[in-house]
Protein backbone atom coordinates (compact mmCIF):
# COMPACT_ATOMS: atom_id res chain seq x y z
CA UNK A 1 0.00 0.00 0.00
CA UNK A 2 1.40 3.41 -0.95
CA UNK A 3 0.69 6.70 1.21
CA UNK A 4 1.79 9.45 -1.01
CA UNK A 5 0.87 12.74 1.72
CA UNK A 6 -0.85 12.99 4.60
CA UNK A 7 -3.78 14.71 4.49
CA UNK A 8 -4.47 15.57 1.10
CA UNK A 9 -7.93 13.66 -0.65
CA UNK A 10 -6.19 10.95 -2.59
CA UNK A 11 -4.22 10.09 0.72
CA UNK A 12 -6.43 6.86 0.95
CA UNK A 13 -5.28 4.07 -1.39
CA UNK A 14 -8.50 2.51 -3.36
CA UNK A 15 -9.83 -1.25 -2.86
CA UNK A 16 -7.69 -1.74 -6.74
CA UNK A 17 -4.24 -0.15 -5.48
CA UNK A 18 -4.21 -2.82 -2.63
CA UNK A 19 -1.75 -4.98 -2.29
CA UNK A 20 -2.51 -8.65 -1.15
CA UNK A 21 0.37 -10.49 0.72
CA UNK A 22 -1.32 -14.24 1.03
CA UNK A 23 -3.68 -13.69 3.89
CA UNK A 24 -7.30 -15.64 3.72
CA UNK A 25 -8.47 -15.13 7.07
CA UNK A 26 -12.05 -13.68 7.58
CA UNK A 27 -11.92 -10.82 10.28
CA UNK A 28 -12.61 -11.76 13.82
CA UNK A 29 -16.33 -11.47 14.31
CA UNK A 30 -17.65 -8.49 16.30
CA UNK A 31 -18.54 -9.29 20.08
CA UNK A 32 -21.45 -7.06 21.79
CA UNK A 33 -20.36 -5.58 24.37
CA UNK A 34 -22.10 -6.58 27.19
CA UNK A 35 -23.03 -3.93 29.90
CA UNK A 36 -22.56 -4.98 33.97
CA UNK A 37 -25.58 -5.74 36.16
CA UNK A 38 -24.78 -2.45 38.22
CA UNK A 39 -24.81 0.30 35.39
CA UNK A 40 -28.35 -1.35 34.14
CA UNK A 41 -29.85 -0.96 38.06
CA UNK A 42 -28.35 2.61 38.22
CA UNK A 43 -30.02 3.82 34.90
CA UNK A 44 -33.40 1.81 35.86
CA UNK A 45 -32.94 3.78 39.37
CA UNK A 46 -32.58 7.09 37.54
CA UNK A 47 -35.45 6.86 35.34
CA UNK A 48 -37.64 5.44 38.56
CA UNK A 49 -36.76 8.75 40.15
CA UNK A 50 -37.39 10.98 37.13
CA UNK A 51 -40.46 8.81 37.00
CA UNK A 52 -41.51 9.59 40.38
CA UNK A 53 -40.37 13.31 40.02
CA UNK A 54 -42.49 13.78 37.15
CA UNK A 55 -45.82 12.50 38.89
CA UNK A 56 -45.31 14.68 42.13
CA UNK A 57 -44.88 18.15 39.71
CA UNK A 58 -48.03 16.60 37.94
CA UNK A 59 -49.77 16.77 41.13
CA UNK A 60 -48.54 19.79 42.45
CA UNK A 61 -49.32 21.24 39.35
CA UNK A 62 -52.79 19.84 39.52
CA UNK A 63 -53.22 20.85 43.28
CA UNK A 64 -52.29 24.66 41.96
CA UNK A 65 -55.20 24.23 39.33
CA UNK A 66 -57.42 23.15 41.63
CA UNK A 67 -56.85 25.82 43.98
CA UNK A 68 -57.02 28.79 41.28
CA UNK A 69 -60.38 27.12 39.72
CA UNK A 70 -62.04 27.30 43.62
CA UNK A 71 -60.70 30.62 43.96
CA UNK A 72 -62.42 31.69 40.70
CA UNK A 73 -65.17 30.12 41.65
CA UNK A 74 -65.21 32.18 45.21
CA UNK A 75 -64.86 34.95 43.41
CA UNK A 76 -68.03 34.63 40.77
CA UNK A 77 -69.90 34.18 43.67
CA UNK A 78 -69.00 37.06 45.52
CA UNK A 79 -69.91 39.17 42.05
CA UNK A 80 -73.67 36.93 41.11
CA UNK A 81 -74.62 37.33 44.98
CA UNK A 82 -75.66 41.35 44.45
CA UNK A 83 -78.33 39.60 41.75
CA UNK A 84 -79.41 36.69 44.62
CA UNK A 85 -78.19 34.12 42.80
CA UNK A 86 -75.37 31.21 43.16
CA UNK A 87 -73.37 28.74 41.09
CA UNK A 88 -72.80 25.40 41.53
CA UNK A 89 -70.05 23.46 39.70
CA UNK A 90 -69.83 19.97 39.18
CA UNK A 91 -68.51 17.18 36.91
CA UNK A 92 -70.67 15.24 35.07
CA UNK A 93 -69.60 11.32 35.56
CA UNK A 94 -69.92 9.54 32.05
CA UNK A 95 -68.60 12.99 29.98
CA UNK A 96 -66.41 14.02 32.78
CA UNK A 97 -67.68 17.63 31.86
CA UNK A 98 -67.69 20.81 33.93
CA UNK A 99 -71.50 21.68 34.29
CA UNK A 100 -72.47 25.26 36.17
CA UNK A 101 -76.17 25.77 37.44
CA UNK A 102 -77.43 29.07 38.15
CA UNK A 103 -79.31 29.01 41.23
CA UNK A 104 -82.25 31.78 43.24
CA UNK A 105 -80.68 31.98 46.64
CA UNK A 106 -83.91 33.00 47.61
CA UNK A 107 -86.13 29.82 47.00
CA UNK A 108 -83.22 27.43 45.47
CA UNK A 109 -84.19 26.65 42.34
CA UNK A 110 -82.67 26.24 39.15
CA UNK A 111 -82.20 28.79 36.78
CA UNK A 112 -79.90 27.58 34.16
CA UNK A 113 -77.40 24.53 33.39
CA UNK A 114 -75.12 25.04 31.36
CA UNK A 115 -74.57 22.70 29.80
CA UNK A 116 -77.79 20.96 30.49
CA UNK A 117 -77.73 17.52 32.31
CA UNK A 118 -79.87 15.97 29.64
CA UNK A 119 -77.51 17.47 26.89
CA UNK A 120 -74.61 15.64 28.36
CA UNK A 121 -76.29 12.39 28.98
CA UNK A 122 -77.15 12.27 25.53
CA UNK A 123 -73.77 13.08 24.50
CA UNK A 124 -72.39 9.71 27.11
CA UNK A 125 -75.02 8.00 25.51
CA UNK A 126 -73.53 8.42 21.79
CA UNK A 127 -70.09 7.85 22.78
CA UNK A 128 -71.33 4.20 24.28
CA UNK A 129 -73.46 3.25 20.66
CA UNK A 130 -70.54 4.78 18.91
CA UNK A 131 -67.73 2.51 21.00
CA UNK A 132 -70.25 -0.57 20.03
CA UNK A 133 -70.20 0.19 16.16
CA UNK A 134 -66.68 0.47 16.38
CA UNK A 135 -65.41 -1.97 18.33
CA UNK A 136 -67.71 -4.35 17.01
CA UNK A 137 -66.05 -7.07 15.30
CA UNK A 138 -67.94 -8.63 12.41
Amino acid sequence: MRIDSVGSANSVSTPQNVERVGRTESPAPIQPVKSSGSQNGLAVKQQERIHVEAEVAAIENTKEQEHQVIKAIEKANKHIRTYDRRLEFSIHDATKQIMVKVINTENDSVIREIPSEKVLDMVAHLWEISGILVDEHR
